[in-house]
């Protein structure tokens, strides 16, 4: 047979040219990547989803994420939506800001129900919160993203798919405490840009970094999402877990305080509402 025939509807290969070929494709393209991301989610006991979809809350279009992993531990359900991105040998650069706002608490962008909201500030107020990612912010974030040297910008489609997907996954149902965390995945090198002392553009190679992004997306305000490279995935989901383990340990205690509030509040918004309904 030749290096390929088609035999009982199958292709018989007769050598490893055609499955070398599959295999950089699979490179090339991301795929393994987004296998690679889920299986250190998976190593980590999330529940994991590859190639999901999410209804886009301002198109109405579905719209394909990458991977999608989450904890439930109702009323409380927290997710984590990664964008993978293959840069094919170009490293990507996170222009890097002096320092974080005043009282930023990172996770507070992350919810996506009023419930989450007021639950997330409550958990703030907690001196061993600040211990984890949910309350301890970087030293510091970005403030934009983009790959080096001439291309397509594709670093701000990235960031729309994190977002979006992570604000859509977590949708704001009534009872439920829902936040969604978006992250973005590179196989590549990542590198943040800064100014020294002097004035002069530098640059510091990283594992891992964050973007505030400012502009609103999906009804989500002022987004910290997580930057990192392969090699720094493990260590970003190890501190996700921590920070989303302490969150579900708070579930039991924080979460009735929360749900009490939100009540008092949907209690005063029906009482404005009845006061100024006109005579029918």
């Amino acid at each position: 047979m030749g290096e390929e025939d088609v035999w009982d509807g199958r292709i018989v290969m007769g050598s490893d040219s055609v499955q070398d070929k599959v295999n950089n494709w699979l490179r090339e393209e991301g795929y393994s990547l987004e296998m690679q991301v889920a299986r250190v989610f998976c190593e980590k006991k999330f529940d994991v989803l590859q190639s999901d979809y999410y209804v886009d809350q301002d198109t109405g279009e579905q719209r394909e994420l990458d991977v999608w992993a989450s904890r439930k531990a109702p009323p409380l359900s927290i997710g984590v939506c990664v964008e993978c991105k293959s840069t094919k040998g170009k490293p990507w650069v996170v222009f890097r800001g002096a320092s974080v706002p005043t009282g930023f608490m990172p996770w507070s962008g992350y919810a996506t129900s009023p419930l989450a909201r007021i639950f997330l500030g409550i958990v703030g107020g907690r001196q061993d919160a600040r211990k984890t990612l949910v309350c301890h912010p970087p030293a510091c974030v970005g403030y934009s993203l983009r790959p080096a040297f001439k291309g397509p910008d594709n670093a701000y489609e990235a960031v729309f798919q994190a977002v979006k997907g992570a604000a859509a996954k977590a949708p704001p149902t009534s009872g439920m405490a829902a936040i969604g965390i978006p992250a973005i995945v590179i196989d590549g090198r990542l590198y943040e840009a800064f100014l020294d002392d002097d004035g002069n553009p530098q640059t510091e190679e990283v594992a891992c970094s964050a973007v505030l992004w400012r502009q609103k997306l999906a009804g989500v305000v002022q987004p910290l999402i997580h930057v990192v490279t392969l090699k720094g995935l493990s260590a970003l989901v190890d501190e996700l877990d921590i920070g989303i383990r302490f969150l579900l340990s708070m579930c039991s205690q924080d979460l009735e305080q929360a749900k009490a509030r939100e009540l008092r509040v949907r209690q005063r918004q029906g009482r404005r509402i009845s006061f100024t309904e006109p005579d029918r």
